[in-house]
């Protein structure tokens, strides 16, 4: 909707699942994944919509730890990552991988790519560690 209600009212004035259940959670979340698909260069609308919907709570996900997961052919799978990367610095988030790029046309093909594969553990290893460092009681 576009209508910076929530400028006034500290919230999301849109009472759905997004506000209810999924801002709940990332806000109590330390590690944050966006994955998406590829199939236009960029991520998915759904994807898109979610990034645009966190503007209520910006602020709020400072120094959070932020990876990207992207799955296509092989196009757009950088911009992919950009637009997921570019989100997560308006937010201020700690980004500490360059991001998982799995190739994939067919169904099964991305449990083929053993290089994205790699670069997907990889991803994950290193949110946790930062994580862990960021956020671990001493």
């Amino acid at each position: 909707m576009g209508c910076r209600r929530c400028i006034e009212i500290k919230k999301c004035c849109i009472m759905d699942d997004m506000t209810k259940k999924i801002i709940p959670i990332i806000m109590k979340s330390h590690t944050i994944i966006v994955s998406s698909p590829v199939y236009f260069d960029n991520v998915t609308a759904l994807v898109k919509k979610f990034m645009d919907r966190t503007w209520c709570i910006r602020g709020f996900l400072k120094n959070k730890v932020l990876g990207a997961i992207v799955v296509g052919r092989g196009y757009g799978l950088d911009t992919a990552i950009q637009a997921t990367y570019s989100w997560g610095l308006k937010h201020e988030m700690s980004l500490c991988h360059r991001g998982a790029r799995i190739r994939g046309y067919e169904y099964g093909d991305a449990l083929k790519d053993e290089r994205g594969l790699r670069d997907l553990e990889r991803l994950c290893n290193r949110l946790y560690e930062v994580a862990n460092i960021l956020f671990s009681r001493f």
